[in-house]
């Protein structure tokens, strides 16, 4: 099953991909806003999402990414 939700200015949007019978389920949720980070509630749980990122929701609860809180190993070499 797949679901959308839009908030009323469609900055706010959550996906969701579910299969109830083997409770599996997977959720996106994206921030289209170009100047506002944003809190979403999401299935009775606040998500804060950064504005232009999207986040996701394994098991439609856990953030186990987001695109703007990507952090990069950097090694120096001598």
């Amino acid at each position: 099953m797949i679901y959308s939700q839009y908030s009323s200015t469609f900055l706010l949007q959550a996906h969701t991909f579910e299969l109830p019978e083997d409770k599996l389920c997977l959720s996106f949720l994206s921030n289209n806003n170009t100047g506002e980070d944003g809190t979403v509630i999401f299935r009775g749980e606040k998500h804060y999402v950064p504005s232009r990122s999207v986040s996701i929701l394994v098991g439609c609860k856990n953030v186990v990414y987001n695109t703007k809180r990507v952090c990069l190993l950097t090694l120096n070499r001598n």
